[in-house]
């Protein structure tokens, strides 16, 4: 009788532990299935913390042109679009706005930073006329690895009244996207 007890309790235990390992399985598929949702929310979205710190030691270690005053500094995500959707956010860009005197020209701006930023190449010079010396760049692109800084300098083109965020002066902008060149959704 021994016999038949122990095998009854085995078969008893043998019902009862796969029933627990069902529950437990399905338990866990309820678990991860609602984790994937609320991650699934965010999937792909680059860390901001670290993206902006990437960015900010860049603009620490930007010259500043001489006589401007610091406005602004943003940083702004940056989404892949997917089809009518926002998509998923693939980078940050710091965005900063300068304050000049009125008088400053493009041009002495793209140079100073042509000339101040070693290590850096120019990518590209924005031009709103053929390529002469009467027509300066209004936005000057720059590119190391995969960093990307861009000066636009449109609000300083002659003609261009005093820009009201400027109080008195006129802005130019600093673009810096640290991972531009490497996120494939931005090149």
């Amino acid at each position: 009788m021994r016999l038949r007890d122990t095998s009854r309790a085995m078969t008893q235990e043998a019902l009862v532990e796969p029933r627990f390992q069902q529950r437990r399985t399905k338990l866990l598929a309820v678990v991860l299935v609602a984790h994937g949702l609320i991650v699934g929310g965010c999937a792909g979205d680059v860390d901001r913390d670290s993206y902006v710190q990437r960015n900010e030691a860049i603009r620490k270690s930007l010259p500043t042109f001489p006589g401007a005053t610091l406005v602004r500094v943003e940083h702004n995500p940056i989404r892949k679009i997917e089809g009518e959707d926002p998509g998923p956010i693939v980078s940050y860009g710091t965005g900063v706005d300068y304050r000049v005197h009125a008088g400053t020209r493009p041009k002495v701006v793209s140079s100073f930073y042509k000339r101040r930023l070693e290590g850096w190449r120019v990518v590209r010079d924005f031009r709103p006329c053929p390529a002469t010396s009467a027509c300066p760049p209004t936005s000057t692109w720059f590119k190391r690895g995969n960093a990307s800084i861009s000066v636009d300098m449109e609000d300083l083109k002659p003609g261009v009244r005093d820009n009201p965020r400027g109080k008195g002066g006129r802005i130019f902008h600093v673009g810096i996207n640290h991972d531009y060149y490497g996120t494939n959704e931005l090149r």
